[in-house]
């Protein structure tokens, strides 16, 4: 049996209250109106953790062509939420296409790696201006781990696609 003590009502704390395990606070109680506005009392960006989307564009006018291409580099240990893809225009008739894979090289390492479970194809079974997602089998990054966006492109008859958007999700730790 656990000791389980229960209080109804408010309970002030003078002086430093320490916990020994998890502390759940109710839904919607930490708000942006309970942070102070003083600079001097903003929270550091090493008690947070960041989000941010990293995005390569090409121009809608500009052919897609094989290429690598880094994106971010890892500060600390991180997890991607998402990769989505957005091709302006979709390659038209023929055989051309092309595939938007995300990879990742460690620290120290010139090797890379998908973190996809399979590299995204664009060719002219897909709509233009139309959101496809890639399925992140590999969603761990390490500090230092290096991100990159590798297109290629095949086929040789055809119009080729042109104009893409290519957005990568990542929480990073701050340290």
């Amino acid at each position: 049996m656990s000791d389980l003590t229960t209080f109804r009502g408010d309970i002030e704390v003078q002086g430093t209250a320490s916990f020994g395990g998890a502390v759940g606070l109710p839904a919607n109680s930490v708000t942006n109106a309970v942070f102070s506005t003083l600079t001097t009392d903003r929270l550091a960006y090493t008690k947070a953790v960041h989000y941010s989307q990293k995005v390569l564009s090409i121009a809608p006018t500009t052919t897609v062509t094989t290429q690598t291409v880094a994106i971010h580099m890892a500060y600390g240990t991180a997890t991607i939420s998402h990769v989505w893809i957005r091709p302006a225009t979709a390659p038209a008739g023929g055989d051309l296409k092309y595939t938007v894979d995300i990879q990742k090289a460690a620290d120290g390492s010139g090797s890379l790696s998908s973190v996809l479970s399979a590299a995204v194809e664009i060719s002219s079974a897909d709509s233009s201006n139309t959101q496809q997602a890639g399925t992140v089998s590999s969603a761990s990054l390490a500090a230092k781990d290096v991100l990159y966006v590798v297109i290629t492109t095949s086929g040789s008859t055809g119009t080729q696609g042109t104009g893409l958007v290519v957005s990568v999700g990542i929480s990073e730790n701050p340290t």
